[in-house]
């Protein structure tokens, strides 16, 4: 069975379960787009138990939210946010694997200057599952990561657009792939991020 061990505590934490919201999409005020369906999610998933990884939807720069007056605080979702967060737990996140497909949302300079190594692998939706090569690439990131003891306590960050399936798919691979997790051992862990999302379908239709 996977060990446990709780790379975020949820006690007293900013972070909560990804869950749906109402809202659909923001496409007004002033500033940039914000992503089709990014406000329907909270920014962080439930923590992974046994696991290193953090999954989370993009973080977007600032100026995504200028003239959005109707956001609360807590839906400005950027770099400065996440890092903050890992830091109130006593956290500190070593490595962010970015898998969208697009350089527009931040710049990884936002992460640099944390000393936080940044890895992009261009992912398009529904594509992952047939991309072995990305798979393979997100395996040997992750191996040459941990490989080093200077990383034993810091976390992996992943994300997608909405922190949702190619995150998670590519999290399921390296559970079973590299840690020896049945894949239902995997997928569990997994939907323990969504809520009972049915994560099985997921793994079998990565978006």
């Amino acid at each position: 069975m996977p060990e446990r061990g709780s790379p975020m505590s949820r006690e007293n934490s900013h972070y909560r379960p990804y869950h749906h919201h109402k809202r659909r999409h923001y496409g007004g005020g002033g500033g940039r787009r914000i992503p089709d369906r990014w406000l329907n999610y909270d920014p962080v998933g439930r923590d992974l138990e046994g696991t290193p990884f953090v999954p989370f939807k993009t973080p977007l720069d600032k100026s995504f939210f200028v003239g959005k007056d109707d956001l609360s605080e807590d839906e400005h979702f950027d770099v400065d946010r996440i890092v903050q967060y890992a830091r109130e737990q006593g956290k500190t996140i070593g490595l962010v694997v970015d898998l969208t497909n697009t350089d527009r949302y931040y710049k990884k300079t936002d992460w640099e200057n944390y000393n936080v190594k940044y890895i992009k692998m261009n992912c398009p939706g529904h594509e992952v599952s047939e991309r072995e090569d990305i798979v393979q690439k997100f395996l040997e990131t992750v191996d040459e990561f941990v490989s080093d003891s200077s990383n034993d306590e810091k976390l992996i960050g992943v994300h997608c657009t909405h922190g949702l399936n190619r995150t998670g798919y590519l999290i399921c691979r390296y559970l079973i792939d590299r840690k020896g997790w049945s894949a239902a051992q995997a997928i569990s862990c997994i939907e323990q991020m969504y809520w009972g999302f049915d994560y099985i379908f997921f793994y079998n239709n990565p978006q």
